[in-house]
């Protein structure tokens, strides 16, 4: 078995066999019909090579701040850049050697940044499509990078215990951040720029003051590793989900605010959709869209046929992005309206991809 159809067997027949499979209405009555469905806006997906005759499995994605572009990070050592209106090509960055594990978008659009298992931290130009500057870390992967929103910094994280900050415009580490566990895969800057979070193995979220990047407390979130954090719009929340298969809402100051339902399997990826919404993405395949004011499943998003790993929104055009181990990146445009439950769904596309030729 090659190498991705063992990655996408394990995103695909996992979530079914092993952590069951979630119902898509459990509130219809038998004999009663359901709610209607509506497909996602747009299916991508991720072409063939003709030289390996495999498609690349994405696990990272990122909206760009126009709304205009879907930036993908691969585990083929690829950067994806697409056309959300049709779903063509723009280009391909290649300068990883191995997966690309993150990706983020400088809040002005023109740069990219991009961490890999490569131990890489690249800083692209899109204008050129060429880095413009290249950090090697040394201890390990890394798993995760953001921008602070006023484009200043950013910051990455992977298997040490180690935040990095790094000034935009000269490339250089400027602060190295502790965290308090190894293999940091949570990472996440507040929208207000005053605040950065991680976490790491041991399920506890550190939280820096970035005046100063000086610790502010310690979350003991989870009881295993946190797989994503999120802060919502006005900074005031945060939300996380953890391998001990918990989904929770935090206040700004540490407390808990709520315990959200869970499927049966794990989640992966979050994003606010909003002051009132949220989506999760996991290993049964859907996306799951949460009203926090109710703290009820408003909607689930089907159409992968593997986990959902990476999530994006963008705010303005109320679009969803996300990256799934069945080689494809789709694009949602959520109804976000307080209402009985809804499922949106998209039916698998059996067409054969395009191939790439090297």
């Amino acid at each position: 078995m090659l190498r991705r159809d063992a990655l996408k067997w394990l995103g695909c027949a996992l979530p079914a066999a092993y952590f069951g499979q979630m119902p898509v209405r459990a509130d219809v009555a038998p004999g009663k019909a359901a709610t209607p469905t509506s497909s996602a806006l747009r299916t991508i997906e991720i072409e063939i090579d003709r030289e390996t005759e495999e498609a690349a499995v994405a696990s990272s994605v990122v909206i760009s701040p126009n709304g205009q572009i879907v930036a993908a990070g691969c585990d083929d050592h690829r950067i994806r850049l697409w056309n959300i209106a049709d779903g063509s090509t723009i280009a391909q960055l290649r300068s990883h050697n191995d997966w690309v594990r993150g990706v983020a978008f400088h809040p002005q659009g023109k740069k990219l940044v991009s961490v890999g298992d490569d131990y890489a931290v690249l800083l692209w130009d899109l204008e050129t499509n060429a880095v413009v500057h290249r950090h090697d870390v040394a201890t390990g992967v890394l798993h995760a990078v953001a921008f602070r929103p006023d484009g200043k910094i950013f910051a990455t994280a992977g298997f040490d215990d180690q935040v990095r900050i790094f000034d935009v415009a000269t490339g250089k580490i400027t602060q190295q951040l502790t965290v308090p566990a190894a293999d940091v895969k949570a990472l996440a800057f507040s929208p207000n720029n005053q605040q950065l979070a991680a976490a790491g193995r041991n399920g506890v979220i550190r939280v820096w003051d970035l005046t100063g990047f000086k610790q502010l407390r310690d979350i003991p979130a989870h009881r295993m590793r946190v797989r994503s954090i999120a802060y919502s719009p006005d900074s005031s929340q945060m939300a996380s989900v953890g391998d001990d298969r918990k989904f929770y809402l935090w206040n700004a100051d540490g407390t808990r605010a709520a315990t959200l339902p869970t499927p049966a399997g794990r989640l992966f990826s979050l994003t606010f959709l909003g002051p009132d919404f949220l989506a999760s993405g996991g290993s049964d395949n859907l996306i799951r869209v949460l009203d926090l004011r109710s703290r009820r499943e408003l909607a689930q998003l089907s159409g992968h046929t593997g986990s959902v790993a990476g999530l994006d929104y963008h705010a303005e055009s109320n679009l969803i992005a996300s990256a799934g181990f069945d080689t494809t990146v789709r694009i949602w445009k959520p109804a976000l309206t307080e209402s009985s439950p809804a499922k949106i769904t998209q039916r698998p596309t059996f067409a054969p991809p395009q191939t790439f030729s090297k």
